[in-house]
């Protein structure tokens, strides 16, 4: 009985000494700390990061761009429309778009505005104004006529054909070099809340000046396609090739003669294999 006591002592000294050196269920000294492992950060799912939309060098739109890689667009313009019913359905054969400036006297005007609706085209009004030579029709705005003159010409043209998205000029080496005519005619086309397209028939840079100062939309012919024989039309239709590759846009006026749209039609179903595309014209207005 003694005995069995003596060994219960001296197991609770050695007990408590334990405890005392190695801190309670630790196996280490009392008082040191236990070391912490750094918490791992929690996972995070990765975010792909935004790249800048594609360019093409050229300042065109990047929707602009043809699904085999090429850098520019052209837009075509057929002039004159209106003055005879089989160039109205001879035009409506070609692939589009194309957009068709109208004469709004023309006898077959409201056919060929038929025509651009039908096809989803755009329609321009071809409004005549005053050329430095040659006969002009009685409607042709000049300098001879007052600000509400021009006002009213434009407006009357604008209403013989509906759904007129913007006007380009027929002729006009006169008018368009007189700044209070390109003035009054702009404004009025911005009042609309429509585009003006320049023919650019003179070397004057007046219109581009005054829809600058007006806020007026605006965009200027690149290219003529009414050279002489084939040859011709090849050289006008790879200038706008070069020029659309070049700066990634260009405006080419033609009028419906049956070798240029024999022509234009074997050449526009090309654009797409030389990286080039066919877009309206509306499309390339600020």
């Amino acid at each position: 009985m003694g005995r069995a006591l003596l060994f219960l002592l001296v197991g609770a000294l050695l007990g408590g000494a334990a405890v005392y050196l190695l801190g309670p269920g630790t196996g280490r000294p009392a008082g040191e700390t236990v070391p912490v492992p750094p918490a791992k950060p929690a996972a995070t799912k990765a975010v792909p990061v935004p790249t800048a939309p594609a360019s093409n060098g050229a300042g065109t739109p990047v929707d602009f761009e043809p699904a085999s890689g090429g850098r520019g667009v052209i837009a075509l313009v057929l002039d004159d429309m209106g003055n005879g019913e089989s160039a109205v359905t001879r035009s409506g054969q070609l692939p589009g778009p194309v957009a068709l400036a109208v004469l709004p006297d023309a006898p077959a005007a409201e056919s060929a505005a038929a025509l651009a609706r039908l096809k989803g085209w755009d329609l321009l009004v071809h409004l005549p104004l005053r050329a430095e030579s040659g006969e002009a029709p009685p409607s042709a705005i000049s300098s001879a006529d007052t600000d509400r003159q021009i006002v009213e010409a434009t407006t009357r043209a604008l209403d013989r054909l509906p759904g007129a998205i913007g006007v380009n000029n027929h002729e006009g080496s006169a008018a368009m070099g007189d700044r209070r005519v390109v003035r009054a005619l702009l404004r009025t086309v911005r009042d609309r809340h429509l585009f003006f397209l320049d023919s650019r028939t003179t070397s004057a840079r007046i219109a581009e000046e005054e829809a600058k100062s007006l806020g007026a939309p605006l965009l200027v012919r690149d290219v003529f396609l009414d050279a002489e024989g084939e040859a011709g039309m090849d050289a006008a239709w790879g200038k706008a090739r070069k020029l659309a590759l070049r700066k990634g846009s260009a405006i080419v006026i033609a009028h419906p003669h049956p070798e240029t749209l024999d022509f234009l039609g074997r050449e526009i179903p090309r654009l797409e294999g030389q990286g080039l595309r066919l877009v309206k014209v509306s499309e390339l207005v600020d």
